[in-house]
């Protein structure tokens, strides 16, 4: 027995996104990231919410693909909801590109390092570890091999696949049902409705109020480019 849940934001008349389960994974035929029950979600609409015909309004429209995004897109199509997935650059967000994925495997570097440095504790000769053509490039090179070969996991494709309808671009609320998209290739508007709408969109580095920093300069997970 796992509990997810994702706290929502109300207005007056709406709610952003109410997602919140306890899912028993032996009871579903599904991988445990993607085991989301989606509460009041098919509830229909009431009053004047009824004059958009259905075959125009969404389920669930998650707003940011990041790994809060994709989960929740992901699930709520796995079980049966008309969802519809929108993101402003690539599938996968900090986590893959600037986060989790690149801090973990430059870690796991380092640790491997360590442990040929400290053979001797478990009866092997100590080594010392050198770069392959002596250059840090090695260790980048495989970061960016290790965040390809997630990147399939998280490509459009696998999402639509599942039934999530993917776009990119950027969005605003227009009202409490209704979004209006730019799409990034083209720059065109589009304007969706939906029942629920998740908002997955991340975060940005913390810059501490340090004298002095902004002269000296610094970088951030998002400037460090592997």
């Amino acid at each position: 027995m796992i509990s997810f849940s994702l706290n929502y934001f109300e207005a007056p008349s709406y709610a952003i996104a109410v997602l919140s389960a306890d899912v028993n994974l032996a009871a579903l035929d599904l991988p445990p990231f993607r085991a989301i029950l989606l509460t009041g979600l098919f509830q229909s609409y009431s009053g004047a919410e009824n004059t958009y015909q259905m075959s125009e309004i969404y389920d669930l429209i998650v707003i940011g693909g990041g790994s809060a995004g994709l989960v929740a897109a992901g699930g709520a199509a796995t079980l049966g909801a008309k969802v519809a997935l929108i993101e402003k650059n690539a599938l996968g967000g900090d986590c893959l590109y600037t986060g989790c994925v690149p801090s973990k495997t430059i870690i796991e570097s380092a640790r491997f390092a360590h442990r040929a440095r400290k053979a001797g504790k478990y009866g092997f000769q100590e080594l010392e570890p050198k770069f392959l053509d002596d250059s840090f490039a090695s260790i980048t090179n495989r970061v960016q091999n290790v965040i390809e070969i997630i990147e399939h996991h998280d490509a459009p494709e696998v999402f639509e696949e599942m039934g999530v309808k993917v776009i990119f671009g950027t969005t605003k609320f227009l009202n409490p049902n209704e979004i209006e998209v730019s799409l990034k290739n083209s720059g065109a508007k589009r304007v969706m409705r939906a029942k629920r709408f998740c908002i997955s969109t991340g975060s940005s580095p913390f810059v501490p109020p340090i004298e002095g920093l902004q002269e000296t300069g610094f970088i951030t997970n998002e400037d460090f480019s592997f």
